[in-house]
């Protein structure tokens, strides 16, 4: 296995209409497809209490990528995206952050200024998950996140559509720049397509 994160998966309670949402890990391949997940849900928990609060922000992440839905493909269980969209971003993560008073961590330690294909990015957060706005010719198109090896691209903005993920390995600054190079030509994908 090549990576997890915290994903919430919706599960239909006896047969029933009523559903429950629970959080559990699930792990991707090399190619960052699911692999498999665990059975139970899981809860946060640390052996510190930097531990714990670092456990309860990437509960936090899983509540913004889309719910994954239990269901049998090739006569095998397997996780689909469900057409539910996650709950847009409140700005309560940012207000949990600082109410926690997180330590700065750069984890690919990239400029804070970097250009990159003709676009620019510009980081606006140094805290774990490290953060980017995209830029071309100063008008906001995209942004970067990249937490636990996972980089992920959204465009046009923040509380928009991933167009773009993959696993990185934060030492290798050649893979990094290969992987943001890749995120870039997806940002501008979108970007030309819609204007």
């Amino acid at each position: 296995m090549e990576g997890w994160n915290y994903r919430v998966i919706k599960r239909q309670e006896n047969h029933e209409d009523e559903a429950c949402y629970q959080v559990h890990e699930v792990y991707y391949d090399s190619d960052g497809k699911i692999e498999t997940w665990s059975c139970d849900p899981v809860e946060p928990s640390g052996e510190s209490l930097e531990e714990l609060r670092d456990d309860c922000l990437r509960f936090i992440e899983a509540l913004q990528k889309p719910v994954l839905v239990e269901s049998q493909r090739d006569g095998c269980d397997a996780l689909i995206e469900s057409e539910e969209k996650p709950p847009r971003h409140s700005g309560q993560k940012q207000k949990l952050k600082r109410k926690l008073k997180l330590p700065k961590i750069t984890i690919a330690q990239i400029p804070e200024k970097l250009t990159i294909q003709g676009y620019d990015l510009l980081l606006t957060c140094d805290i774990a998950p490290e953060q980017y706005d995209v830029f071309k010719q100063k008008k906001l198109v995209g942004y970067l996140r990249l937490r636990h090896n996972m980089l992920q691209a959204y465009y046009p903005d923040v509380d928009g559509e991933v167009v773009y993920e993959s696993f990185v390995d934060e030492g290798d600054r050649d893979k990094v720049s290969e992987c943001l190079t890749e995120a870039i030509m997806e940002i501008d994908k979108k970007a030309v397509a819609d204007a």
